[in-house]
């Protein structure tokens, strides 16, 4: 190959060497190489700043900075290796490059299938994706960043068929077989009536019958997401049965429904389709019955019965005390109990302790002090003397005295002391109300017949 030389390189018929034109031929190929070499440098380091992550979801924008800040740091570090080409840090660099990219389109995809989703349970006949928990725990997660290890991509294809509605009946022959081990029966008031109450049957499982239906609740529940939407849409439609519910699963669980727990919510709906809602019906009231008799003779103080409680209820209501009534039902002050502590006393007519609690029991003495007049006058016309009685001791029933003893004048019965109250008033200071009596208040159990029913006979 013949050599080139520039022009001018030997001057006029002359011996003379020129070497300009050389080195100017030179200096331009030098020159054209650096400016290659410089637009190669500029691309190469222009490619992080190309990433547009127009369209990318908010929390996908911080992913794609931190991708272009690593590519710039990557070409700062490598940048004579990657503008050669062909090299190992030119191969890594662009494919740094090329997952930007592939991040970016990963990014909008994402944005467009999340949107079909959210559009697509707005849909008629799509309503039930709102409650259903594989889409939106799938809608979740695909939620996530992108780079996020738990990012799941949503795909709304997989959800555009809608299913059939939930068939709640289907296990209905595993409920059916199990029946109530118990029945706990209580009684409720009447308003407006004494002689009828309402008896309330509540049928109970035992803990074993009450895990097995849990258990299999449960296992429904996790087994198809659509159980807990239909339960909890049935909730929804009929909230007046949601203290039922909670009321049938306390029955056999012994303790109500757990908050936020879908599988004692689930349970509490199989309970109540089993059958296990408390029934009523309205039955006699046996105690009703008997305390409306014993109001109706404490009006009537003509007899034995109805004098002590005018009596009574003149002390309590501090109204003058009755001509008629029981000389015991005048006793006042304290009286000692076991070891001599003093810690009850009678007031107008009672004895009680310093809470008002009534006593019962035959474990007290009074002192002769404290013995009505109307007692001791009564005695002394039965030829008894107290005179060298200090103290009696007293039989109590439900705060009233029912008798006393002391050796010397043996035993004095409530019985005896009808009609001997010391003070005398008219019958008209009498109230014509006595309150509410109990079975509690019925005197001389001497003379008490028990009914059937177990209450005292009037």
């Amino acid at each position: 190959m013949s050599t080139i030389n520039p022009a001018g390189l030997y001057s006029q018929n002359e011996g003379i060497f020129n070497a300009r034109p050389y080195v100017q031929h030179e200096q331009e190929l030098q020159a054209k190489q650096a400016a290659k070499d410089n637009a190669i440098s500029d691309y190469y380091e222009a490619l992080p700043n190309k990433v547009n992550g127009a369209g990318l979801a908010y929390e996908d924008v911080e992913g794609l900075s931190n991708l272009a800040n690593k590519n710039r740091q990557f070409w700062i570090q490598n940048s004579k290796a990657i503008n050669k080409g062909l090299t190992p840090e030119n191969a890594n660099y662009m494919q740094a490059i090329r997952d930007s990219h592939a991040y970016i389109e990963k990014g909008k995809d994402k944005v467009k299938e999340l949107n079909l989703g959210n559009q697509l349970r707005q849909k008629k006949g799509f309503e039930y994706l709102n409650n259903d928990k594989g889409f939106t725990d799938a809608l979740a997660s695909g939620s996530l960043p992108i780079n996020d290890p738990n990012y799941k991509p949503f795909k709304s294809s997989a959800f555009e068929i809608p299913r059939s509605p939930y068939d709640i009946n289907k296990n209905n022959k595993f409920y059916d077989a199990i029946k109530p081990d118990m029945t706990d029966v209580t009684y409720e008031p009447i308003e407006g009536s004494k002689i009828q109450q309402t008896e309330v049957r509540t049928p109970k499982l035992n803990i074993d019958q009450f895990n097995k239906v849990h258990q299999q609740a449960t296992s429904e529940l996790y087994d198809d997401d659509r159980v807990g939407t239909y339960v909890k849409g049935w909730i929804d439609k009929n909230p007046d049965q949601l203290p039922l519910m909670n009321k049938v699963f306390e029955k056999s669980s012994g303790h109500p429904i757990r908050p936020y727990s879908d599988g004692d919510a689930v349970t509490a709906y199989r309970l109540l389709n089993m059958g296990m809602a408390a029934t009523s019906k309205t039955v006699p009231n046996a105690q009703g019955a008997y305390d409306q008799k014993l109001a109706d003779k404490r009006k009537d103080a003509t007899t034995a019965f109805g004098r002590s409680l005018v009596k009574i209820d003149a002390n309590k209501n501090n109204l003058p005390q009755a001509s008629q009534g029981n000389a015991f039902d005048d006793a006042t002050g304290n009286v000692a109990g076991k070891n001599g502590r003093p810690d009850m006393s009678f007031k107008k007519g009672l004895l009680s302790d310093k809470d008002g609690n009534l006593y019962t029991g035959n474990d007290v003495e009074m002192d002769k002090v404290n013995i009505p007049a109307g007692v001791i006058n009564n005695s002394k016309k039965s030829g008894q003397s107290f005179d060298r009685v200090p103290k009696v001791r007293l039989e109590i029933k439900d705060g009233q005295i029912m008798s006393m003893y002391h050796p010397q004048i043996g035993t004095i019965n409530r019985s005896d002391q009808e009609n001997n109250q010391n003070n005398k008033v008219s019958k008209t200071a009498v109230p014509a109300k006595y309150g509410n009596a109990t079975r509690q208040e019925v005197p001389n159990k001497q003379k008490q017949k028990l009914t059937s029913n177990g209450l005292p006979k009037l």
